[in-house]
């Protein structure tokens, strides 16, 4: 499953799609782009699977995967074609930035309440709290 369509990609990054002209024929191929958005979905359940499950389907955390899966795409895009420019390092790298930084805890993916990285099931690990019993009455 990819965090993001080719329509996205085509959407998102409409100012390097010459990248995915593979064939030169003016239009970006579809296939190619398709390739990178897997592979930078596969990339970024590499990081996320040590804080939840893979891959991640709550809602909420749709629209910022969406949008670090068209950039890390475009990343690979612009690799393929040899034409990495200082803009899509950098924002490969500071999605990279992120993803770690989810990884370590340091940040969390929007999720919703009624969720949890085990698709809502509750693990029966909890917290019990017991006092002594009361002397003054």
């Amino acid at each position: 499953m990819s965090y993001a369509s080719v329509d996205d990609w085509l959407l998102y990054e409409a100012a390097h799609k010459t990248i995915a002209d593979t064939d030169y024929d003016g239009e970006a191929d579809r296939d190619v782009i398709e390739t990178a958005l897997s592979r930078a979905s596969a990339e970024m359940d590499g990081w996320l699977a040590s804080r939840t499950d893979t891959p991640v389907t709550d809602p909420k955390s749709a629209p910022v995967l969406k949008h670090h899966c068209t950039l890390i795409a475009t990343y690979h895009l612009a690799n393929t074609a040899n034409t990495v420019t200082e803009e899509i390092e950098t924002r490969y790298k500071a999605s990279l930035s992120w993803l770690k930084s989810v990884s370590e805890g340091k940040s969390s993916l929007p999720m919703s309440p009624n969720l949890s990285s085990s698709g809502g099931n509750a693990s029966g690990i909890g917290a019990t709290f017991v006092l002594p019993e009361r002397i003054f009455k």
